[in-house]
C-alpha cells in the first residue's frame, strides 16, 4: 500500500515552476506517454516526500523524487536528472494525490505564460495594439460584458492576425495582451474570462489551418496543441458553479454557444470536438441539479442537425447529440445516433471513450456491458488494429469484474468480422475456447501450417480431439493442390497427425486412417514418395 503525503498548496506549486523552468517540452510529453503506457515496473513512497519507481525505457531504469527538492532527484537513465521517467513517477503522485496531471504536463507553456526563464530560444515578441491609455477604460466595461462582447473587443484590441503568422510567440503576445485587460475578476468569472480568450486564440489559429489539422505548418501545429493544452488543463481543474450565480452560468451558456459557433465553421475539426465534450464533462455536468441543460441542449443540436440536412456534414452535431442521450441514460437512442453517424464516418475507439470512461470510472459493469456489446459492430468499418485494441481494453477491464458477459464478447467480436478477425482470434485463445477457435479456422479456411507451434501447443494439449478435423482438412487440401510442395506440406502435417493419435493411445485409428489415405492417392507418385521419405508409408 503506498502512502500519499499531500504536498502543501505553496510547496505543490514550486514543484511546477521548477518543472516548468527545468524540463524540456518534448520530455514532459513522453513522461506523459511512459505513465499512460504503464511503463511504472513498480513505485513506492518509502520515506515522506520521496518517491522511487523502476520505470521501463530501452531498459529499466531506477528514478527517486525528492517532492519537496526536485533538483536533488536523480535516475540512472543517461539524462540523470530532468527526464521522462522522473516525470512519469511525478504524473502518478499527481494523480493519487487528487491533483490535475495537465499542470505537469504544460509546465513548461505555463511557465514561458507567465515571463520566466525558459530553456527554448525565444521568438521576438509580436507587439499587441493595446494601448495603454485605453487599458484602464477596457478593463472597467469588460465585468459588464458578455462573451460575445468580450471576443469583439479582442478582435479589436489584440495583435491583427491577417500578416502573422500563427507560432507559439503569437499565441504568447496575444494572451498576454488579452490577460493585461483583465481586471479584478471573480475566481469564477476569472476562469471563464482566460477560457474564452484561449478559445478565441484557437479559432484564429484554426483559422489559419484550414477544416482540419491535417496539412497544417508546423509551427501553427505546435501553437495549435499548444492552445489546446492550456484549455485542457483550464477545463480539468473544473469550475464551482453555484447555483445562484446566474451572471456566471449565463457566462458558461455563452461560451457553449461560441464553442458551437467554430464548430459551424470547422466540423471536422478534431480539436473542437474535444473541447465541446470537455466544456460539458469538466464544467457543466458537475454544476447541475437537474437534467434541463441536457433537454435544452437536444433541442438546439436537432435544430442543428436538420438545418445541415442535405447542404454540410451533420457529423459533429450527430455526435453530441449521442452524448447528451448517453447523460440522460436514453442508451437505445444514443446508439442509434451513433448507428447513423457510423454510415458517414469511421467510428474508431476515440469517439467512443466518452461513454466508455464515465462508465467504467462508475463501476457500472452491466451499462458498460451494454455499450461495448452495441457500439463494437460499428467500428467493424475501421480495421486499425490499435484502435481495435484499445476496445478489448475496455472488455478485458470489465470482464475482470463481470466474467458471466464474457460469451458476449465473442458474439460482439464475431459481428465485426472480418476486421476483427486478428483480435477475435487471439481472444478465443487467451480465453481458451479451443472448439470455438477450431471451427472459425474450418469455417475460414484456416491453414495450420500459418500458426507457430507454441500457438497449437496448448489446444494440442487440451482439445486434441477437437483440432483433429483442421489438419485432416488442411492435409486433404494440400493433396488436392497436386503439386510436390504441397505434398511435403501434407507429409509435414501429417507427422503432427500421428504424434497426437499416439498421445491419445489411438494407433488403431491412425492406422486405418493412413491405410485409407494411401490407398485412395495410390496413383500420385510423387506423395508416395513424400509419405516413403516421411517414413509414413505402411
Amino acid at each position: 500500500m503506498h502512502v500519499i503525503q499531500p504536498l502543501k498548496e505553496a510547496e505543490w506549486n514550486e514543484l511546477i515552476a521548477y518543472i516548468g523552468e527545468h524540463v524540456q517540452d518534448i520530455t514532459l510529453k513522453r513522461g506523459f506517454q511512459y505513465y499512460k503506457q504503464n511503463r511504472i515496473r513498480s513505485i513506492a513512497m518509502p520515506q515522506s516526500y520521496h518517491i522511487e519507481a523502476d520505470v521501463k525505457g530501452k531498459e529499466t531504469y531506477h528514478v527517486k523524487v525528492e517532492l519537496k527538492n526536485v533538483s536533488a532527484s536523480r535516475c540512472t537513465c543517461p539524462m540523470r536528472r530532468h527526464c521522462q521517467h522522473l516525470i512519469a513517477a511525478l504524473l502518478w503522485y499527481a494523480e493519487r494525490q487528487g491533483r490535475s496531471t495537465h499542470q505537469i504536463i504544460n509546465a513548461k507553456i505555463l511557465w514561458e505564460l507567465k515571463g520566466k526563464k525558459s530553456a527554448n530560444v525565444p521568438h521576438k515578441p509580436i507587439a499587441a495594439a493595446v494601448k495603454p491609455v485605453e487599458q484602464r477604460k477596457v478593463q472597467a466595461d469588460i465585468r459588464s460584458m458578455n462573451v460575445s462582447e468580450w471576443h469583439s473587443l479582442w478582435h479589436d484590441c489584440v495583435t491583427p492576425f491577417s500578416n502573422v503568422i500563427r507560432h507559439d510567440a503569437y499565441l504568447k503576445s496575444n494572451l498576454a495582451a488579452m490577460n493585461a485587460m483583465n481586471p479584478e475578476l471573480t475566481p469564477v468569472l476569472d476562469r471563464i474570462y482566460r477560457l474564452n480568450a484561449y478559445i478565441y486564440i484557437l479559432g484564429k489559429i484554426t483559422q489559419s489551418s484550414g477544416p482540419t489539422v491535417y496539412g497544417t505548418g508546423y509551427k501553427t501545429r505546435l501553437a495549435l496543441d499548444d492552445a489546446m493544452d492550456l484549455i485542457h488543463s483550464l477545463l480539468g481543474q473544473g469550475i464551482p458553479l453555484a447555483e445562484a450565480d446566474k451572471r456566471a452560468w449565463l457566462r458558461i451558456m455563452e461560451t457553449l454557444e461560441a464553442v458551437r459557433q467554430l464548430i459551424r465553421e470547422y466540423p471536422q475539426n478534431e480539436a473542437l470536438i474535444q473541447l465541446y465534450h470537455q466544456l460539458w464533462q469538466d464544467w457543466i455536468r458537475p454544476n447541475m441539479s437537474d437534467s434541463r441543460l441536457y433537454i435544452d441542449e437536444l433541442s438546439a443540436l436537432d435544430a442543428l442537425i436538420h438545418a445541415s440536412n442535405g447542404r454540410a456534414q451533420p457529423f459533429p452535431w450527430l455526435y453530441f447529440k449521442s452524448i447528451m442521450l448517453f447523460y440522460l441514460a436514453r442508451d437505445q437512442e444514443a446508439w442509434e445516433s451513433l448507428r447513423e453517424l457510423s454510415r458517414s464516418i469511421f467510428l474508431t475507439t476515440s469517439h467512443l471513450t466518452p461513454f466508455f470512461d464515465p462508465l467504467y470510472e462508475a463501476k457500472d459493469w452491466p451499462r458498460l456491458t451494454a455499450w461495448l456489446a452495441a457500439t463494437g459492430p460499428m467500428l467493424r468499418k475501421y480495421h486499425n488494429e490499435r484502435f481495435q485494441s484499445e476496445y478489448l481494453d475496455y472488455w478485458s477491464g470489465m470482464l475482470r469484474h463481470s466474467p458471466e458477459a464474457e460469451p458476449l464478447l465473442f458474439e460482439t467480436l464475431a459481428q465485426m468480422l472480418p476486421f476483427s478477425r486478428t483480435y477475435y482470434q487471439e481472444t478465443l485463445l487467451t480465453y481458451e475456447k479451443w472448439e470455438q477457435w477450431i471451427d472459425y479456422q474450418l469455417a475460414s479456411g484456416g491453414e495450420p501450417l500459418e500458426f507457430r507451434a507454441t500457438t497449437l501447443a496448448p489446444i494440442e494439449k487440451n482439445a486434441p480431439e477437437a483440432l483433429l478435423p483442421f489438419y485432416h482438412q488442411a492435409v486433404e487440401r494440400y493433396v488436392q493442390q497436386k503439386n510436390r510442395d504441397s505434398y511435403k506440406l501434407a507429409v509435414k502435417l501429417l507427422k503432427r497427425l500421428f504424434r497426437m493419435y499416439k498421445k491419445m493411445k489411438q494407433e488403431d485409428r491412425w492406422m486405418l486412417y493412413l491405410e485409407t489415405f494411401t490407398a485412395r492417392y495410390s496413383r500420385l507418385r510423387a506423395l508416395q514418395q513424400e509419405l516413403q521419405k516421411g517414413n509414413l508409408q505402411l
